[in-house]
């Protein structure tokens, strides 16, 4: 696998209770945070055979890492649903240097699938994107955002499936989808 640099991630901005900006901090406000809210998503099981093993792998292994990290890590709590950005794959650009998004690219994804293919994020999590065909303002549409993930603040994606990533040594890797 190729080093990541910034351009590869995909940033999702989320709302928070207040207006601060959050960034770097010397010193974390104790009053407002909390343990981090952890939804789990099934991609494929396909890799596990055995269904016994695969209840293991949710019910066991994947719930005792779900529950360490939630004491482990306090965050400020994502006040509204969690939502992934949909991207645009051309743009138009104006004189004054603004630009409108002319066609929505292929959904972001996460996870891989049975069939090893990269597989798209639920579109109940996506959020709302204008789309503008032509450069006149009256062409535009918005696709509607969707529901989100309430009550979340990180959402782990779980495939387990044989690909060439996992040979040899290796028996498990993981990826970030969308920063």
């Amino acid at each position: 696998m190729g080093k990541l640099t910034p351009a590869t991630y995909q940033r999702s901005a989320q709302a928070y209770g207040s207006a601060e900006v959050h960034g770097r901090r010397t010193s974390l406000a104790w009053e407002t945070a909390a343990p981090i809210r952890i939804q789990v998503r099934t991609v494929s099981l396909a890799g596990i055979s055995d269904t016994t093993m695969q209840t293991w792998l949710m019910d066991t292994l994947v719930a005792s890492a779900i529950s360490w990290l939630s004491s482990a890590l306090s965050v400020i709590p994502v006040a509204s649903p969690v939502h992934a950005d949909r991207t645009c794959a051309n743009y138009w650009v104006f004189g004054d240097g603004s630009r409108t998004c002319q066609s929505e690219a292929a959904p972001p994804t996460c996870g891989i699938g049975a069939d090893g293919s990269d597989q798209p994020i639920d579109p109940s999590l996506l959020n709302s994107l204008e789309v503008c065909p032509t450069s006149d303002s009256s062409s535009c549409a918005t696709t509607a955002a969707g529901a989100g993930a309430a009550d979340t603040d990180f959402i782990i994606y779980v495939s387990s499936i044989e690909t060439s990533a996992c040979a040899g040594g290796t028996l498990a890797y993981a990826a970030s989808c969308v920063m």
